[in-house]
């Protein structure tokens, strides 16, 4: 707690800061304004997407000729087309029924709320994660150590799985 409180003793509002809030607020938002099924496709997708962009072959050599940036622009863009193609093609798949998702939307509105703000925090963690350790040091502390260091990638993938169980509607809803 003290070292949280030492964080924001001299708080400066940076533009790295200023991006992850812009960010977060839009997939808060969005969350908000798609309802709980679409919102678990989207997240979904974005687990899908670090698989998929993680573990891509040929990507290296795809880049190979290109400058650190393009490179980064390249994996960003395929980051960001795969989530978005992959939360199109869930939508209405048999991973509604693996999560016991009903057709209807009645779910309490602080469903969206929560899944709003982990699928945020885990989107953003995992485009900080596409970065070269060489550009952390671009970044605000609080930055960092929120969505780059000390494992936050997996805690935030985590808090998403976690999430998805408790936030699961039972066959008693």
């Amino acid at each position: 707690m003290q070292y949280l409180a030492s964080i924001t003793d001299n708080f400066v509002f940076t533009w790295d800061l200023g991006i992850v809030v812009f960010l977060a607020i839009a997939v808060f938002f969005y969350g908000l304004n798609i309802g709980r099924k679409r919102l678990i496709a989207f997240f979904v997708s974005v687990y899908l997407s670090v698989v998929l962009i993680g573990t891509m072959p040929y990507l290296e050599t795809a880049t190979y000729n290109m400058t650190e940036g393009q490179k980064l622009g390249v994996e960003i863009a395929l980051f960001v087309g795969t989530t978005l193609l992959l939360s199109f093609l869930l939508s209405g798949s048999i991973l509604w029924s693996a999560l016991r998702i009903s057709g209807k939307e009645e779910s309490p509105w602080w469903h969206s709320f929560i899944l709003s703000f982990v699928t945020a925090g885990f989107l953003i963690s995992s485009i900080l994660a596409l970065l070269p350790a060489s550009y952390y040091n671009n970044f605000s502390v609080l930055v960092k150590e929120l969505f780059i260091f000390n494992d936050a990638h997996f805690w935030w993938a985590v808090l998403g799985i976690v999430t998805l169980v408790l936030l699961r509607r039972t066959k008693h809803e």
